[in-house]
């Protein structure tokens, strides 16, 4: 509730609280997550998503979250194996394009291909993940 009222501090706070009493709450370290990114905090998104993907059942969103960080700190080699495993996952668990439980992560992760491609000097391979989206 505090995030979505602008209290960004007051919910890392409260999240913070949660996750000292249950430290395996993904939802709780994800919405912790979430309130870094929007802070640009990528250090902070990096070590949290690399620290909960070293549970066995780890959400696969803890690999797009670290491939987001590697990119905003500019290790595009680890983005781009990060993105790849991550999209490779969504494939296995089915179609993106009809089942939309996938297809906002998907197209977040397609995307942020795209920026990689595009930092690494290869056009046509980003034009063409950009092409796939429409």
């Amino acid at each position: 509730v505090q995030l979505y009222l602008k209290d960004a501090a007051g919910a890392e706070a409260s999240l913070k609280e949660v996750l000292k009493m249950s430290p395996d709450d993904e939802l709780a370290v994800l919405r912790l997550i979430r309130i870094y990114e929007m802070q640009g905090r990528w250090k902070e998104v990096y070590a949290l998503a690399n620290e909960h993907l070293k549970l066995s059942k780890a959400d696969d969103l803890f690999i797009l979250y670290r491939a987001k960080a590697s990119f905003n700190l500019g290790d595009l080699k680890k983005a781009e194996l990060d993105v790849n495993s991550f999209l490779n996952r969504i494939m296995e668990k089915g179609d993106p394009a009809f089942d939309v439980s996938l297809s906002f992560d998907y197209e977040d992760a397609t995307k942020l291909r795209a920026k990689i491609y595009e930092q690494t000097g290869r056009q046509g391979l980003a034009k063409a993940e950009r092409e796939h989206l429409k």
